[in-house]
C-alpha cells in the first residue's frame, strides 16, 4: 500500500513543479514565522531566568528545538519559496539583493543554533557557567531571528500577496 504524503510535502512538491498555489505559500511562510516567534519567547524567558532561576527542563527542551526549528524554516524559504519568488519576479534586483542577504543570514542563524543547543544543553545538565554570556548570546540569537522575520514581512509577504493577486486573477 502506498504511503500516504502529508499535506504540507504535497504543497512543498506542488510549489517545487512550478504550479504554485500562492495562499499555501504565505500560510506556510506565517507558520514558520509564528514557529521561529514562539522559539524566540522561549529563548528570551531562559535568558531572564539566568542564572538563578533557569529551568533545566526548558533549556533541554529549546536545545532540541532551536535547530530543527531553524533548519525546517529556512528549508522551506531556499528550496520552495526563493525559487517560487524568482520564478515570478525574473527581472527584479531588488529582491535578488534581499534574497542574497537574506541567504548570508540563513548561514549564520544555522550556525548561531548550532552553538545554542550545545550552550542550552550544558545548562540543561546543569553544567552551564558564564550566565552573562549566554544571555548575552541568546538575545543575540532571538533579536536577529525576529530582525529576519519583520524583513521578511515588510519585503516578502508584500511580493507573495501581489503576485497572488495578479495569479487569481489570470
Amino acid at each position: 500500500m502506498p504511503q500516504k504524503m502529508p499535506q504540507s510535502q504535497k504543497r512543498v512538491d506542488t510549489a517545487q513543479a512550478g504550479t504554485e498555489d500562492f495562499g499555501d505559500l504565505l500560510d506556510l511562510l506565517r507558520a514558520h514565522h509564528e514557529a521561529k516567534l514562539h522559539l524566540c519567547e522561549e529563548l528570551e524567558a531562559i535568558a531572564d531566568s539566568l542564572p538563578d532561576r533557569v529551568s533545566p527542563q526548558a533549556c533541554l527542551m529549546a536545545a532540541r528545538r532551536v535547530v530543527a526549528t531553524v533548519y525546517d524554516a529556512h528549508d522551506f524559504e531556499d528550496s520552495v519559496l526563493w525559487p517560487v519568488l524568482r520564478r515570478n519576479r525574473p527581472e527584479d534586483v531588488r529582491l535578488e539583493a534581499s534574497l542574497s542577504r537574506l541567504h548570508h543570514e540563513h548561514l549564520e542563524d544555522e550556525s548561531y543554533a548550532e552553538e545554542l543547543a550545545s550552550v542550552l544543553t550544558d545548562w540543561a545538565m546543569c553544567v552551564g557557567s558564564r550566565a552573562e554570556a549566554t544571555g548575552y548570546m541568546l538575545r543575540g540569537f532571538f533579536g536577529a531571528v525576529r530582525r529576519h522575520i519583520a524583513f521578511e514581512r515588510e519585503h516578502l509577504v508584500p511580493i507573495l500577496e501581489q503576485i497572488k493577486r495578479a495569479s487569481d486573477k489570470s
